[in-house]
Protein backbone atom coordinates (compact mmCIF):
# COMPACT_ATOMS: atom_id res chain seq x y z
CA UNK A 1 0.00 0.00 0.00
CA UNK A 2 1.20 3.41 -1.09
CA UNK A 3 1.37 6.43 1.66
CA UNK A 4 -0.76 8.04 -1.03
CA UNK A 5 -3.92 7.93 -2.40
CA UNK A 6 -3.16 10.32 -5.53
CA UNK A 7 0.37 10.78 -6.20
CA UNK A 8 3.41 9.23 -4.16
CA UNK A 9 6.14 11.02 -5.41
CA UNK A 10 10.11 10.06 -4.00
CA UNK A 11 13.39 10.84 -5.00
CA UNK A 12 12.71 13.33 -7.73
CA UNK A 13 14.48 17.26 -8.68
CA UNK A 14 12.25 20.06 -10.43
CA UNK A 15 8.77 18.36 -10.15
CA UNK A 16 6.05 21.42 -11.54
CA UNK A 17 2.23 19.64 -10.75
CA UNK A 18 -0.94 22.04 -12.12
CA UNK A 19 -4.29 21.88 -12.16
CA UNK A 20 -5.01 18.47 -10.18
CA UNK A 21 -7.87 17.39 -9.06
CA UNK A 22 -8.49 14.10 -7.43
CA UNK A 23 -11.62 12.25 -5.84
CA UNK A 24 -12.24 8.73 -4.62
CA UNK A 25 -14.95 5.86 -4.32
CA UNK A 26 -14.23 4.28 -1.20
CA UNK A 27 -13.21 5.56 2.21
CA UNK A 28 -9.99 6.76 2.15
CA UNK A 29 -7.43 7.62 4.86
CA UNK A 30 -4.33 8.64 3.20
CA UNK A 31 -3.00 12.11 2.50
CA UNK A 32 -3.64 13.04 -1.31
CA UNK A 33 -0.05 14.06 -2.25
CA UNK A 34 3.14 12.24 -0.42
CA UNK A 35 6.49 13.73 -1.34
CA UNK A 36 9.58 11.88 -0.32
CA UNK A 37 13.10 13.15 -0.63
CA UNK A 38 11.98 15.98 -3.47
CA UNK A 39 13.97 18.76 -4.48
CA UNK A 40 12.62 21.86 -6.16
CA UNK A 41 8.50 21.43 -6.14
CA UNK A 42 6.31 23.94 -7.70
CA UNK A 43 2.67 22.57 -6.61
CA UNK A 44 -0.57 24.74 -7.53
CA UNK A 45 -4.08 23.89 -7.74
CA UNK A 46 -4.36 20.73 -5.86
CA UNK A 47 -8.25 20.14 -5.04
CA UNK A 48 -8.88 16.99 -3.55
CA UNK A 49 -10.98 14.96 -1.75
CA UNK A 50 -9.66 13.71 1.94
CA UNK A 51 -11.10 12.54 4.93
CA UNK A 52 -11.55 14.55 8.41
CA UNK A 53 -9.52 11.33 9.84
CA UNK A 54 -6.18 11.52 7.17
CA UNK A 55 -3.30 12.49 8.46
CA UNK A 56 -2.86 15.20 6.26
CA UNK A 57 -3.96 16.54 3.13
CA UNK A 58 -0.43 17.17 1.92
CA UNK A 59 2.28 15.74 3.48
CA UNK A 60 6.29 16.35 2.55
CA UNK A 61 9.16 14.54 4.11
CA UNK A 62 13.15 15.30 3.05
CA UNK A 63 11.64 18.20 0.70
CA UNK A 64 13.60 20.99 -0.01
CA UNK A 65 12.74 24.52 -2.17
CA UNK A 66 8.73 23.90 -2.60
CA UNK A 67 6.21 26.30 -3.48
CA UNK A 68 2.26 25.04 -2.42
CA UNK A 69 -0.04 27.67 -3.67
CA UNK A 70 -3.55 27.54 -4.93
CA UNK A 71 -4.40 24.28 -3.12
CA UNK A 72 -8.18 23.36 -1.29
CA UNK A 73 -9.48 20.53 -0.02
CA UNK A 74 -12.45 19.15 -0.68
CA UNK A 75 -14.22 18.74 2.60
CA UNK A 76 -12.92 19.45 6.12
CA UNK A 77 -9.52 18.01 7.09
CA UNK A 78 -7.47 18.17 10.32
CA UNK A 79 -3.75 19.32 8.81
CA UNK A 80 -3.13 21.10 5.34
CA UNK A 81 0.21 20.50 5.06
CA UNK A 82 2.41 17.88 7.24
CA UNK A 83 6.32 18.83 6.80
CA UNK A 84 8.32 16.28 8.35
CA UNK A 85 12.40 15.06 7.91
CA UNK A 86 15.04 17.40 6.81
CA UNK A 87 12.73 19.90 4.94
CA UNK A 88 13.18 23.36 4.86
CA UNK A 89 12.52 26.57 2.14
CA UNK A 90 8.99 25.71 1.59
CA UNK A 91 6.48 28.25 0.90
CA UNK A 92 2.85 28.48 1.48
CA UNK A 93 0.66 31.34 0.08
CA UNK A 94 -2.39 31.56 -1.89
CA UNK A 95 -4.20 28.05 -0.49
CA UNK A 96 -7.84 27.88 0.76
CA UNK A 97 -7.48 26.35 4.28
CA UNK A 98 -10.94 27.71 5.21
CA UNK A 99 -12.25 23.56 5.92
CA UNK A 100 -8.78 22.82 7.76
CA UNK A 101 -8.28 23.32 11.38
CA UNK A 102 -4.17 23.26 11.37
CA UNK A 103 -2.53 25.02 8.30
CA UNK A 104 1.03 23.47 9.14
CA UNK A 105 2.41 20.41 11.20
CA UNK A 106 5.92 20.29 11.81
CA UNK A 107 7.50 17.10 12.95
CA UNK A 108 9.78 16.65 15.49
CA UNK A 109 13.07 18.03 14.72
CA UNK A 110 11.69 20.13 11.83
CA UNK A 111 12.42 24.05 12.76
CA UNK A 112 9.96 26.96 12.13
CA UNK A 113 11.91 28.51 9.90
CA UNK A 114 11.14 25.74 7.21
CA UNK A 115 7.74 27.00 6.11
CA UNK A 116 7.06 30.02 5.63
CA UNK A 117 3.77 30.97 5.23
CA UNK A 118 1.97 33.80 3.14
CA UNK A 119 -1.53 35.19 2.34
CA UNK A 120 -3.82 32.16 2.46
CA UNK A 121 -7.69 31.82 3.18
CA UNK A 122 -8.33 30.56 6.77
CA UNK A 123 -11.37 29.94 9.04
CA UNK A 124 -10.64 33.09 11.30
CA UNK A 125 -10.51 35.14 8.24
CA UNK A 126 -14.58 34.09 7.30
CA UNK A 127 -15.82 34.71 10.54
Amino acid sequence: TLPAYGFYVRHVRNLDMRGIHLEYAEPELRPALVCDDVTHLNLSGLRAQIDPEAPAFISLHDVRHALINGCAPLGPTGTFLSVEGDSRAIGVSGNDLTQTSTAVRLGPGVPETAVKTGFNLDPQEQQ
